[in-house]
């Protein structure tokens, strides 16, 4: 093969050079013949030619038999100008190696295709890149050649448009439904949902996203907070948050936020059933402890007598100002229930929000079935049982 030619005599010529005792230019080695401890460290590896991209090319039709473009090479291109191939001259490969092209856009660190390619004797090599979906998304893109995972020449081009990820990351197409399909595709959305609506998923895309980025969603109603959470996102693509009650949601107006970081939010709002007819408890559950929210990490409904605490989270909606909210943990008997333990809670600013609470015996937890009942001022607001073995 010419490339290795051309580096076997480049290396006898050195090695003829170097026996000779001849001098670099500019002069000698100041009167000494022994070699200095740089050039003791010189090797071939030193001084063989590199691996490079000696001639690259897009275009849109090729040859593939004979490695040519049949199309103009170009470095803008419609959206819907696909495949796109790229047509490349590699010199000095070595022998065996592992050659591939890797397909970037630029406002994405991770390639969006890896293709392991082959060549001829003469390392022509073809590669080719279509978009996932029918066009292309508008931008700069790059096609970077590697050798044994060494990049050793690229390749620029424009598809043309605006560019959705101009800017950073991208949130649109908020959805609000009751039910998703796979890939959180929202089932018939809509903004207002009957009495009785026990789930609603905000879905949306996300784009131009970084590995490890995270989106926060916001829920409000009747104008206050009452929940929110933070999202992974490992990749661009279409994510959802909700929120549900087994009884249902209590009526009112309601809001979903989704912002990333400092970035203004993307918001919806939605009503159910009608206008809020005052406080109410969205959601209660029980568990061995409170995560995020103060809501358990891990939903219980039945407990042994030796565990060391029963942990409560709840939501709670609409409270007046200097709002208490009672929980009774009560053991229901044939003969009437019995509170074995209450704890409350003050909410001087009333509202919407959450709040954890706790029993947590002298000794051990007494066998029988209870439940939790809510009260705020008065008024039982919501129940929940759960067992105790």
């Amino acid at each position: 093969m010419p490339t290795r030619r051309t580096t076997l005599s480049f290396l006898l010529a050195l090695v003829v050079f170097s026996g000779c005792g001849g001098g670099r230019p500019g002069g000698g080695r100041g009167g000494s013949d022994e070699p200095t401890d740089e050039e003791l460290r010189l090797t071939a590896d030193d001084v063989a030619p590199r691996p490079l991209l000696k001639k690259a090319e897009l275009t849109t039709e090729v040859d593939e038999d004979r490695y040519k473009c049949l199309a103009p090479p170009k470095t803008e291109f419609e959206p819907v100008e696909h495949p796109i191939y790229f047509v490349g001259i590699l010199k000095n490969v070595p022998t065996d190696s592992t050659i591939e092209v890797r397909w970037y856009k630029d406002s994405d660190t991770r390639p969006q295709v890896v293709r392991d390619v082959q060549g001829s004797d003469k390392y022509e090599i073809i590669s080719s890149f279509s978009p996932p979906d029918r066009e292309f998304v508008p931008g700069t893109y790059t096609v970077r050649v590697y050798i044994e995972d060494e990049e050793i020449g690229a390749k620029s081009f424009t598809i043309l448009g605006d560019d959705p990820f101009a800017g950073g990351v991208k949130i649109k197409g908020l959805k609000l439904s009751t039910k998703v399909r796979s890939g959180m595709r929202p089932k018939r959305p809509g903004k207002q949902f009957k009495k009785g609506t026990r789930k609603v998923y905000a879905t949306f895309d996300v784009v131009g996203a970084p590995g490890g980025a995270a989106v926060t969603v916001t829920w409000t109603r009747n104008g206050s907070p009452f929940h929110d959470e933070v999202l992974d996102v490992p990749s661009d693509g279409r994510f959802g948050a909700q929120i549900q009650s087994n009884s249902g949601l209590p009526e009112g107006s309601y809001q979903v936020a989704v912002s990333w970081d400092d970035g203004g939010p993307l918001r919806s709002s939605f009503r159910v059933g009608e206008a809020s007819g005052g406080p109410a408890i969205d959601a209660i559950a029980f568990g061995h402890d409170l995560g995020e929210g103060n809501m358990p990490d891990k939903e219980i409904g039945t407990f042994r007598r030796s565990d060391q605490a029963i942990m409560c989270g709840l939501r709670f909606l609409d409270l007046p100002p200097d709002s208490v909210i009672t929980i009774e943990w009560t053991r229901v008997e044939e003969d009437g229930d019995s509170v074995y333990h209450t704890t409350k809670t003050a909410v001087p600013g009333g509202g919407s929000g959450t709040l954890g609470a706790g029993w947590q015996p002298d000794g051990s937890f007494e066998p029988g079935d209870y439940k939790a009942v809510v009260i705020v001022g008065d008024e039982p607001l919501t129940e929940a049982a759960f067992t105790i073995e």
